[in-house]
């Protein structure tokens, strides 16, 4: 049998993001730090599988490199955060070397957060129909479901405005966000166009501390789902309408994840898993816009 690697992939869970080596026999090993949150193992196996760039954008780990190296085998790791980790392997067949990379620093800036999931439309207001009859209503529901469960894993609180096929007003959906003191408000909605082949996803934000919100979840839909960047707007809620009282100072946004009028991505809106990495990425969006909060508040406190 040849001795080499045959399979590289990634687990993630609440606590850990555990990247995963199989090889047809135990391989030595040695793992460097080769820049800012990149690690490299050399592994003296050859390479069985084909070399690959894997991307995995689970809110810690963001792409895996698998390439042939001097008769042996490279594995980079592209981290977006600080992380410590811990070496494990596994006998037997395949043989395992398994990396699991802590998840804490996610957890400490997400720390005493509450985030606000808004589902948009329901009941009577179906919101937009795809071209094969799916409804808005319905599926950005389901896509709240996980961004809820993805920000819980976070460390985080969430609290979704619906759980059910109901009726809400506007003013009870941001009040919500008022009566629990909350730091976010998120608005979950799909894009609608007339023409049949436009596609990518948009972001509105409704006061002005949601703008770099909106950038940094467009760009994770971009780089986690390759939905193409329909850009981010300004838009205000009904003039004279002041459901959101003291908690103007927090992002209010609305997230329109992809375009419903388009057959294609209508499609992929049909598969739990679509709904599950769009949850991630948005979940990764809001994680970067409070880690680079942090930062701009500590070099304020140094300056």
């Amino acid at each position: 049998m040849k001795r080499g690697l045959t399979n590289v992939y990634v687990k993630t869970d609440a606590d850990f993001s555990t990247m995963i080596m199989e090889s047809t026999m135990p391989l030595s090993h040695a793992l460097r730090r080769s820049a800012r949150n990149v690690y490299e193992f050399s592994l003296d196996g050859g390479l069985i599988m084909a070399p690959d760039t894997i991307n995995i954008y689970d809110g810690l780990i963001n792409t895996v490199k698998v390439a042939e190296q001097n008769g042996g085998t490279l594995v980079s790791v592209a981290l977006q955060y600080p992380s410590s980790y811990r070496l494990k392997q596994i006998r037997g067949i395949p043989d395992r070397l398994e990396i699991c990379f802590d998840r804490a620093y996610i957890k400490n800036v997400m720390r005493d957060k509450l985030v606000i999931i808004d589902s948009g439309h329901g009941g009577g207001d179906i919101g937009r129909r795809g071209y094969i009859n799916l409804l808005e209503k319905n599926v950005v529901m389901h896509i709240s479901g996980f961004i809820k469960s993805k920000i819980i894993n976070t460390g985080a609180r969430a609290v979704l405005t619906r759980e059910k096929d109901i009726s809400m007003g506007l003013k009870d959906r941001l009040e919500v966000a008022g009566l629990l003191e909350a730091d976010l408000w998120i608005s979950i909605h799909t894009r609608w166009d007339r023409v049949k082949n436009s596609c990518g996803a948009a972001a509105l934000y409704h006061s002005k501390p949601g703008e770099l919100l909106c950038r940094f979840i467009l760009e994770e839909l971009g780089k986690k789902l390759k939905l193409e960047n329909k850009g981010v707007h300004e838009e205000s809620f009904s003039k004279g309408f002041d459901a959101i009282g003291t908690t103007a100072n927090i992002p209010f946004v609305t997230i329109e994840v992809c375009t419903i009028s388009n057959p294609v991505e209508e499609g992929w809106l049909r598969s739990p898993v679509f709904k599950e990495r769009t949850a991630q990425a948005i979940t990764n969006g809001i994680v970067r816009y409070y880690d680079s909060n942090r930062h701009e508040r500590d070099k304020n406190i140094f300056r």
